[in-house]
């Protein structure tokens, strides 16, 4: 439910101009043997989750090159309008980056001991930077090869960086993905980098934007209990470890995974590598079968039928991460009616003090159109999470509560 009037959405401008006022764009770029690194090649022009994992990893990369960060707008349609369409729906195609999330990433201050230079804009990158060292990732590519870890293709590129003098230097768009999109379904390729990535500043200090924060806040009735509120609300929504006492978040996809899970199905998928943390009490085995028993499993895991949900979310009421839990939060892309049967499903089984959905949540224009960051927000925090595991807004959630030191138990999947 949005309040106000309803104008065209929203372009993010405060937050476009504060990007442009960081000290770091003031002064001299290249003082004290500053570097830089501009990933032109980034991930887009699909869902935040998908983009998300792209940037943190690209980001952990630059870090241990020592060389600054260069962030630019989570994109719908590189360059263009500004603005696009999805689902027939007016969509802002640019969003600045700190409309999203808040830390280094989007060039807030390192650990006090960390040398490396701030992180800058896209904008200010090619302003400084008219003539930057153009790196190819054909060049790399050709080194680590076809089916590289995400560990590996790190050390490959760090050594290539090492070489280079130029303060500028730049990865082409057409060079492709540093981190090619299906290895994040891949635990081989991609846990062994956990150790090294878990303990980076890139994800212990990376933050939800003040927007998730508000919308958060202005929400809190709905999965925290009033008590809570007043004084102590500043605590609920702020990003550090601790937990929102009593709370169940749950991912529930419907929409466009009604069909993207049977396909899922047919080409073999498991979950995405950082829903398979060795430690998960949900771990996925690949059905076995005929046809029809195989898309069962893949069914039940990925688009669960409301009674499938009540199963899981007593299991794990039941279990000893979900003892107090009174309280349930849905994230979810699911219509309105569909969500009112869940939420009587639920409630006819336990006496659950609320059961609140992402639809339920009263917000701006401006949050709106980063409400997925609310939703991330509460999900990170909750006492238990469910996620959908072939998810990467799941993944992104599981990801940060595992290197924030959330118990692997009150991580689940369906």
């Amino acid at each position: 439910m949005i309040v106000g009037p309803k104008p065209l959405p929203p372009l993010y401008h405060d937050f476009r101009n504060a990007e442009r006022r960081l000290p770091q764009h003031v002064g001299k770029p290249f003082a004290n043997g500053k570097k830089y690194l501009w990933v032109a090649s980034h991930s887009c022009c699909s869902g935040w989750g998908n983009v998300m994992q792209d940037l943190i990893l690209t980001a952990h990369l630059t870090h241990i090159s020592g060389r600054a960060f260069v962030f630019d707008d989570y994109l719908w349609v590189r360059g263009g309008p500004a603005y696009s369409e999805y689902n027939g729906k007016l969509i802002p195609a640019h969003v600045p980056l700190s409309a999203i999330i808040s830390g280094p990433l989007v060039g807030e201050k390192w650990e006090d001991d960390d040398p490396t230079p701030l992180s800058i804009s896209r904008e200010h990158f090619q302003k400084i930077c008219p003539r930057p060292y153009i790196l190819h990732g054909e060049q790399i590519r050709a080194v680590h090869g076809n089916g590289a870890s995400a560990q590996k293709i790190v050390e490959t590129w760090i050594e290539f960086l090492a070489d280079i003098d130029d303060p500028c230097v730049e990865i082409p768009g057409e060079s492709g993905n540093i981190f090619h999109p299906f290895m994040f379904g891949s635990k081989e390729e991609m846990l062994p980098i956990w150790p090294n990535l878990s303990k980076s500043p890139v994800l212990t200090r990376l933050g939800w934007s003040s927007l998730a924060h508000s919308a958060v806040k202005s929400n809190l009735a709905l999965f925290k209990p009033s008590s809570h509120h007043g004084k102590s609300t500043g605590e609920v929504f702020d990003d550090s470890l601790s937990q929102i006492d009593g709370l169940l978040a749950v991912h529930i996809r419907r929409g466009d995974f009604l069909e993207h899970c049977e396909n899922l199905g047919h080409w073999g998928a498991s979950f995405l590598a950082f829903n398979q943390f060795p430690q998960s009490s949900d771990p996925w085995e690949s059905p076995q079968g005929e046809e029809e028993q195989k898309m069962a499993v893949y069914r039940r895991r990925c688009i669960p039928t409301i009674q499938q949900i009540v199963d899981k979310v007593e299991q794990v009421r039941h279990s000893r991460a979900g003892w107090g839990l009174r309280r349930i939060y849905i994230m979810t892309n699911g219509n309105t009616i569909w969500l009112s049967h869940l939420k009587e499903a639920l409630l006819e089984v336990y006496a659950w003090d609320s059961v609140a959905t992402s639809r339920d949540m009263v917000l701006t224009w401006n949050e709106k159109y980063v409400s997925h960051t609310a939703d991330m927000l509460i999900g990170q925090r909750a006492q238990v999470f469910i996620g959908n595991g072939f998810s990467s807004v799941s993944s992104n959630v599981a990801m940060i509560r595992q290197a924030k030191g959330f118990p692997p138990e009150s991580t689940r999947m369906w």
